[in-house]
């Protein structure tokens, strides 16, 4: 029994956990209000993507297995964590792009190792906690600490054409920053 080339959309979600052995290849999921995704066991994840949703709540957590070509994008991310696993536990071939991150008051990021992260925009939500990562493009703005790169809280991680602590200027947003709805307007000025 495999989920593998499954499609999920338009669906509110509680829990994405898979528990089995093997493969995991091109799962979709999209268009979907997620609360709390697990990848666990020890299966190989390969192209499998959570793309245009919500998530909010909790988080998106790597535990067990091995993640290759593995894509979360487009997504508004409302008090999220993403997190593996205690200790060193890298998540290379993991992409994490064009998201927004919203209304997390503590890291975003806890024992993550080697992501790559592009294009998203943190605002009001802490970006660190991410240990040999790549910020590429990405935006910070209301956070105790905006810095990306050279930041106690991302050690060795790189990246480049960062905007820190600088306002993204949302259409219709709280300007303090708090917990998205959908009635906000996140597209910037």
């Amino acid at each position: 029994l495999s989920a593998s080339n499954t499609k999920v959309s338009g669906f509110a979600i509680t829990y994405i956990y898979y528990e089995g052995a093997g493969l995991m290849e091109g799962v979709l999921v999209e268009r979907c209000y997620i609360y709390y995704v697990i990848f666990n066991s020890n299966v190989v994840y390969r192209n499998d993507t959570i793309r245009n949703c919500v998530l909010g709540g909790n988080g998106i957590f790597f535990y067990q297995g091995s993640y290759e070509n593995v894509q979360v994008h487009n997504n508004i991310m409302d008090n999220i964590k993403i997190g593996t696993a205690s200790g060193a536990r890298s998540i290379d071939s993991t992409y994490i792009r064009n998201c927004v991150f919203v209304n997390r008051g503590s890291n975003v990021f806890e024992n993550v190792h080697d992501a790559v992260i592009d294009n998203s925009i943190f605002y009001a939500a802490e970006p660190q906690g991410c240990t040999n990562c790549a910020f590429n493009h990405n935006m910070t703005y209301l956070n105790v600490n905006n810095q990306l790169v050279g930041s106690a809280g991302n050690p060795g991680s790189v990246g480049s054409g960062n905007h820190e602590n600088e306002d993204p200027q949302f259409v219709d947003f709280p300007t303090g920053g708090g917990a998205y709805q959908y009635s906000h307007d996140l597209n910037v000025q």
